[in-house]
């Protein structure tokens, strides 16, 4: 039996195999791994510095990044934009690119592998697909983030999904109005799991409370368009359904009105009854939130109170 060759000696090789086609400007790779098959060799790329200038980084931005879920179960991606929102079979997210330059709403196949431009020209934020219509998003329009009587509004956009082609940019949409320019700041809406309702936070009695809105006519509907959720001076913002539609989840300085940083998770039903603070941090008494007793029973609440 002949003797097993001597492994190579590296230090005298004089000739390397790139395994990548080269970039046109030159970027760093390093920490080289390989695949347990033999089949596929990873390595770490760096981009270059966002301040760079062109010729000196990659100017290409994925549309989509997975992120490493601690739940097996939940796959997480990275979008590159802001207030993202998945279609009913999960294929789609709707997206705002950018609110400086009035870009409007964009949304993506959920792999990555195309984008189109639903609208342009319009601030728009935080998006809503209808569970229940793939082809219509609600979303909010109107400078973000500004006082409580500056003038947002709810809007519905239904678009044909026949325009879903490889080689669209832009998707025609419409825009339907769906709360009064005069009530002032309505926004962060949330469409329920039926598709027949909104929940939003709208500016009109002077503070930031939730109101439900009818999702075809809005408040312009002759009869039950709209009715009052929560009543307060303080302020309820980004709520969300249960997948039953009977809770409501929001946010809300409700247990300390006067701080505006003082935000908790609450929980009230949908139809206006009950409310719930949920705790997320610190203990009872401690600094870290306020104190509470919760009084009731048989599955509904009868007081709450705070100090």
């Amino acid at each position: 039996m002949n003797p097993p060759s001597p492994p190579p000696n590296l230090s005298q090789s004089t000739t390397t195999t790139p395994h990548y086609n080269p970039f046109p400007t030159p970027t760093p790779h390093y920490k080289t791994f390989v695949s347990p098959n033999n089949g596929y060799l990873g390595y770490h790329r760096f981009r270059g510095e966002i301040e760079s200038s062109d010729n000196e980084c990659e100017s290409i931005v994925p549309h989509l990044n997975p992120v490493s879920s601690p739940i097996n179960e939940l796959r997480m991606l990275r979008l590159n934009s802001s207030f993202p929102s998945f279609s009913p079979t999960g294929d789609l997210i709707a997206f705002n690119p950018d609110f400086d330059s009035k870009v409007g709403l964009d949304f993506v196949k959920s792999d990555g592998s195309k984008r189109w431009s639903l609208l342009k020209g319009r601030t728009t934020f935080y998006n809503s697909w209808s569970p229940t219509e793939k082809n219509v998003i609600f979303t909010s329009i109107g400078p973000i983030f500004d006082p409580v009587k500056v003038a947002m509004q709810i809007a519905r956009v239904p678009f044909n999904l026949e325009q879903l082609e490889d080689d669209v940019i832009d998707v025609k949409a419409e825009i339907k109005i769906l709360t009064r320019e005069e009530t002032g700041n309505d926004v962060f809406s949330s469409c329920s799991t039926d598709g027949k309702r909104l929940v939003f936070r709208s500016g009109w009695p002077g503070h930031k409370n939730l109101y439900i809105l009818d999702v075809v006519d809005g408040e312009f509907k002759s009869e039950g368009g709209i009715w009052q959720l929560t009543d307060g001076e303080w302020i309820d913002t980004m709520s969300c359904w249960s997948p039953d539609g009977k809770l409501i989840t929001f946010s809300s300085n409700w247990h300390n009105p006067a701080n505006v940083d003082a935000f908790s998770i609450y929980v009230r039903c949908s139809n206006g009854s009950d409310v719930r603070r949920i705790y997320v941090a610190g203990d009872e008494g401690s600094e870290e939130v306020d104190r509470w007793v919760v009084r009731g029973g048989g599955g509904g609440l009868r007081e709450i109170r705070w100090w």
